[in-house]
């Protein structure tokens, strides 16, 4: 047991660099409605420098579907709004999670984005929302076993 704790505080550790403009986490109870937009908002003053964007989620086992589909809404401080649907494959076609986790608690992560220059000092906004569908039926109305959806901007090396 003391050596989990030691690898995961080492990796902890290492994980925190100066190359992080913006990390946030943001917890997901009673299930991720489609109706529900996940919101993240940041500042930026660095409009010389390369950045990449990561998606995080948290899910459990349980999850039912191979992947994930999400609509990424970026706003820039103009007011000026872009729209992408991404897809996380969360699994391999023989149901092998790419997610890694102890338990039932995984953590997966998918670059969003991986060249970003922000033109524009000020305020971003990232809103996510899950766009799950069953072919061509309605929006999965919930996702139970999604815990959490973070979004990650680092500093491109």
């Amino acid at each position: 047991m003391r050596q989990v704790v030691f690898v995961l505080v080492v990796f902890s550790l290492l994980s925190c660099t100066n190359n992080f403009l913006f990390k946030a986490d943001k917890e997901i109870k009673d299930g991720w409605h489609a109706d529900s937009v996940i919101v993240f908002q940041f500042n930026i003053s660095d409009t010389t420098n390369v950045f990449y964007s990561e998606i995080n989620i948290r899910h459990t086992i349980s999850y039912p579907f191979q992947n994930l589909f999400v609509f990424i809404h970026n706003t820039n401080p103009l007011g000026q709004t872009t729209t992408d649907t991404v897809e996380c494959v969360l699994a391999n076609k023989m149901g092998k999670w790419k997610a890694k986790g102890i338990g039932d608690i995984l953590d997966f992560t998918q670059t969003y984005k991986d060249s970003i220059v922000f033109k524009t000092k000020g305020k971003y906004k990232i809103a996510i929302e899950q766009a799950m569908r069953h072919g061509e039926l309605p929006a999965i109305k919930s996702l139970e076993e999604i815990i959490s959806v973070g979004v990650c901007i680092k500093k491109k090396n």
